[in-house]
Parts: C-alpha cells; structure tokens; sequence
C-alpha cells in the first residue's frame, strides 16, 4: 500500500488547496492547507489521488470551517513541537499530553464545550490518526478520577 507520501510525489512542494466545510461567521470561505498538512490527512490524500487535483475540497458530515482550522492549527503545532513516542506497549497509543497540547485543547474546550468534541470529529473524518489519538487523551484525562456527575457537569451532558 502506497503511504501519502508516495501517492502525492508528483505535486509541486508549494501545493495548496482549500477545504470547504459548513461556513462560520468567522471562517466564511474554508481552510488552505499546504502540501505537508495534506499529507497527514488520509481521506484528503486518497481524494486527490481518486479525482486528482483541484483548489477546492468540499467537506461533507457537517463540519464547519472552525472545526477544519482547529486540525489544521494543530498540525502546525505538532510540526514545530513534535510528539512524544512514549507510548503504551498493549494497544500502542500516547500515554502522556505535551504541554502545549494541554493548553491547545484547553482553550478549546473552555471557549466552547463542543469544540474539542468538533475537532475530534473532524480529526477522525480526515483521517488524522495522531489528532484523533490526542484529542481521546485530552478527554479521557480530562474525566479521569471524576464521578459520573462531574462528568455531566464538565461536558454540559444533562
């Protein structure tokens, strides 16, 4: 099986497009995201390779513009910051959040509850299994030694 580095070799190294999901107030003309960025994005490499290029990528099951700009900033991070290998040796994922990725998901998920739960719908309909990772750790730690209320309370669940 090809990986997205092998599939996208003949696109120039400056190759951009813009991934269009539902418009937001503030992002009302989708997201542009560069070659590197493309190819972590499993679902967006393959429909590249299946239809071949274009400038503009629509984003099908409801996700917004905000939830796309939040992966993409992410993966900006974790180019400048790159992640830990420290992982479990039973089922092979991340045991520990970087600092900067605490921070990331924090003011996520205190400007709005339901971003960091858009973000991780957006990570795993991209296709981006380290976004998808981190974001399960970040809740996952974030409900970790609370009661079944404080759960409710912490996610605003009724």
């Amino acid at each position: 099986m090809a990986t997205s580095e092998q599939k996208l070799k003949d696109f120039p190294a400056d190759f951009k497009l813009t991934l269009e999901g539902v418009p937001t107030a503030e992002i009302p003309n989708g997201v542009v995201v560069t070659l590197p960025e493309i190819r972590q994005m499993t679902t967006v490499v393959n429909m590249l390779e299946d239809f071949g290029t274009t400038d503009v990528i629509p984003i099908q099951g409801g996700l917004d513009n905000n939830a796309i700009a939040n992966i993409i900033n992410y993966l900006r991070q974790v180019e400048q910051t790159p992640l830990p290998e420290k992982k479990d040796t039973q089922n092979n994922l991340r045991v520990e959040e970087q600092p900067w990725e605490k921070n990331f998901f924090n003011q996520l998920f205190f400007s709005n509850k339901k971003f960091l739960f858009d973000f991780l719908l957006a990570a795993n309909f991209l296709d981006i299994q380290p976004a998808v990772q981190a974001a399960a750790l970040h809740i996952a730690n974030t409900i970790s030694g609370k009661t079944p209320d404080e759960i409710r309370s912490t996610f605003l669940v009724a």
